[in-house]
């Protein structure tokens, strides 16, 4: 088994988000935001799901990745 020197490896800078805060905050903030929606899930908040799965669409799209599908929520309630 061969090993990569490190200096092989190409290291690239994140890409900057779409709203201008730092890569990391926003995928904090998509973490915990994650936790919630699944928090509601098992409560059976409908509520507390749509904003959650509307924020995490909007965190998803600020750092550019595909955007989930909620099939338990209405594609109409939730927005973006």
């Amino acid at each position: 088994m061969k090993i990569k020197r490190l200096s092989m490896l190409k290291f690239e800078y994140p890409r900057p988000t779409k709203s201008g805060e730092k890569v990391s905050k926003i995928w904090n903030e998509l973490l915990s935001t994650w936790g919630e929606f699944k928090t509601a899930r098992l409560e059976n908040n409908t509520l507390k799901m749509r904003e959650c799965a509307t924020r995490i669409r909007v965190l998803q799209d600020d750092l550019g990745i595909t955007k989930a599908d909620f099939p338990e929520l209405n594609e109409i309630e939730v927005a973006i």
